[in-house]
């Protein structure tokens, strides 16, 4: 595992938000080999099953990202812990689930869904940043990645469809690049990023990956250890940028 150039800390205190999902247990899995990681915090709605064990403490915490009290009590149960955070990764995210799927075109949008689209992709960011803020706030340097999608680039979009996703992925980046605008001055030592995992074989893509798909498709071990490598590398003068899996930047 790389270093970490954000930060001077050889103690590191972690949180990863949707820690169920393919991409949050990844990181999980990954981080928790790190030799400088001090304590992992798993945010999830569902208890997090490990699939190997890990050689530092992960604590889970019960999380509905859609619920403000709950991200609000997720991190006071981490503040009974520390008081400071050296990376937060946000791997939440809907594509699709049993009443909504992406629209092909205008003829499928339905208000409701959209609605449930955005509260997990774009709502729930600016709330995990008010309440992940105060433990981001020291000398030691910080990380604050979250993980968006090349769909939601306005300058990218090329085939249409797709409109919640795409408009909601969209609004995160939005959200992202204000946020990082009002840290550059109140959360100096603090890096904020959106982070492109690329198509990754995981619940949220596998039913669109065609056997003819023309990119590759990652596992979700390679992608999180793609995007860690990426992080690794990333200083203060990078916040407010997307970054691809391979460490190109994406425009917005």
């Amino acid at each position: 595992m790389p270093e970490f150039a954000f930060t001077d800390s050889n103690k590191l205190h972690i949180a990863v938000i949707g820690a169920t999902g393919g991409l949050g247990k990844a990181f999980i899995e990954k981080l928790s080999q790190h030799p400088d990681t001090q304590a992992i915090y798993a945010l999830s709605r569902q208890a997090p099953q490990w699939e190997q064990p890990s050689i530092c403490p992960v604590t889970p915490i019960p999380t509905d990202v859609t619920r403000q009290r709950s991200v609000e009590s997720a991190f006071e149960q981490i503040h009974q812990s520390t008081n400071k955070l050296h990376l937060v990764i946000n791997a939440v995210g809907i594509l699709h689930n049993r009443s909504i799927q992406p629209e092909k075109g205008l003829q499928s949008f339905q208000q409701t869904e959209a609605h449930q689209v955005f509260q997990v992709n774009a709502y729930a960011l600016p709330i995990i940043a008010r309440y992940a803020s105060p433990f981001l706030k020291h000398a030691e340097g910080s990380l604050f990645a979250s993980l968006s999608a090349r769909v939601g680039s306005i300058n990218d979009n090329h085939l249409g469809g797709w409109y919640s996703y795409r408009a909601s992925k969209a609004a995160h980046n939005m959200f992202l690049k204000t946020i990082s605008l009002e840290w550059r001055y109140a959360l100096r030592h603090t890096v904020c990023v959106a982070l492109h995992p690329g198509t990754t074989k995981t619940p949220l893509s596998t039913p669109f990956i065609s056997t003819n798909y023309p990119h590759r498709v990652l596992t979700p071990r390679e992608s999180a250890s793609y995007l860690l490598d990426v992080i690794s590398r990333l200083t203060t003068k990078d916040s407010g940028s997307f970054y691809a899996w391979d460490g190109k930047i994406i425009d917005w």
